[in-house]
């Protein structure tokens, strides 16, 4: 890549005469080479530019930008600060860069530059929220829902705060102004599926285990993708008991036979049974990539939270870029009060939930 940077100072062309159009050129080629995820290479375009323009604050945004996504979190943070020195009042630089000093652990740097935002631009409500994630990062409550409420002040369909309030009230039990504001996030976004989660957690609290599988369905759908089958279940509303009374007795004894008979007490809020149905199924030969979350999501309902793990660490194994999974371990983790790092697994949560945006322009994360 520096090759062509040689070429153009080998022809003695003075930098002020370089056209505009080339600059454009390898700008586009380093966004191509970003949208086919060889993040070398869009880094070498942009390092491009900037040997040829030093001053040029957004190519070190852009290469800043490429080098988080490629997980060079510390050069990442370099190129942010030299974007910074050139235009001080830079919120998307001191935004990102809060992010990565997040995700590497450093809480206090991130929050210094989270603030920064709010100074310069009061009104944005990411940095509000962000601000209040990491607040509750670090289990202070009070500071966490103060900058949430400010979230929703300055944008009162931030549904990310909405359903963060939601939590922090169930934590404090109570779960009546939990449920309003989760509800809230829902019908704002159907798409938050921490939101599901944690309506999911309120639910089986109450003991409502209906309600409470119907949004541990949704965070499996959004989280993973994946189209969710269950059998029998528009004849499992008709009439539960007669349904299954009938499946067990034409029921086999095949992993299949074993895994629709979970699915359906685990409907019915059978969590014990359905455990025992889970763990007849063989799983050295079976490829359901369901299993181990249904698995988790019961023994969870037991109380079993070290057999969870267990679950929930297979399901990483085999799914390692799925955020969702990450942090259901974290707050198992914090729930069991082992020595286990929590941490660690919010960390990753927050380093995969980027990578699930869709990205047209350079900030359409914004």
């Amino acid at each position: 890549m520096k090759s062509i940077c040689t070429i153009l100072f080998c022809l003695a062309i003075p930098r002020f005469f370089i056209a505009q159009n080339v600059r454009d050129e390898l700008t586009q080629k380093a966004v191509e080479s970003f949208q086919k995820k060889d993040f070398e290479a869009s880094i070498d375009y942009f390092t491009c530019i900037i040997e040829l323009y030093p001053n040029d604050s957004i190519a070190f945004f852009d290469r800043g930008f490429v080098k988080d996504t490629h997980c060079d979190f510390t050069g990442a943070i370099k190129d942010f600060t030299e974007q910074i020195k050139i235009d001080p009042e830079s919120i998307d630089s001191y935004f990102l860069r809060g992010m990565v000093y997040e995700k590497i652990g450093e809480l206090e740097e991130a929050e210094a530059d989270y603030k920064k935002v709010i100074q310069l631009e009061y009104e944005n409500a990411d940095a509000h929220y962000f601000l209040g994630l990491l607040k509750q990062l670090k289990g202070e409550h009070k500071a966490a829902m103060k900058y949430f409420l400010e979230t929703i002040e300055v944008n009162p369909t931030h549904a990310g705060a909405l359903e963060a309030i939601g939590w922090l009230y169930c934590q404090k039990k109570k779960m009546d102004n939990g449920l309003i504001w989760l509800n809230r996030a829902i019908q704002l976004d159907s798409n938050c599926y921490t939101a599901f989660l944690h309506r999911s957690w309120l639910y089986a609290e109450r003991n409502n285990n209906k309600e409470a599988i119907k949004d541990l369905e949704m965070v499996l759908q959004l989280a993973g993708n994946v189209e969710l089958k269950y059998p029998h279940i528009e004849k499992q509303k008709q009439n539960s008991e007669s349904l299954l009374k009938s499946i067990k007795e034409n029921a086999g004894n095949g992993d299949e036979d074993h895994f629709k008979l979970g699915q359906l007490l685990m409907l019915l809020g059978e969590f014990a049974p359905a455990e025992k149905e889970y763990l007849e199924i063989d799983q050295n030969k079976n490829d359901n990539p369901n299993l181990n979350y249904f698995l988790a999501s019961v023994q969870l309902r037991n109380g079993k939270y070290e057999a969870a793990l267990i679950s929930i660490n297979k399901m990483i194994s085999s799914n390692e870029d799925d955020a969702a999974f990450y942090l259901l371990r974290g707050k198992i983790k914090r729930q069991i009060k082992s020595d286990l790092n929590w941490c660690d697994d919010y960390q990753k949560y927050v380093r995969l939930v980027p990578a699930t945006f869709k990205i047209d322009t350079w900030k359409e994360c914004f």
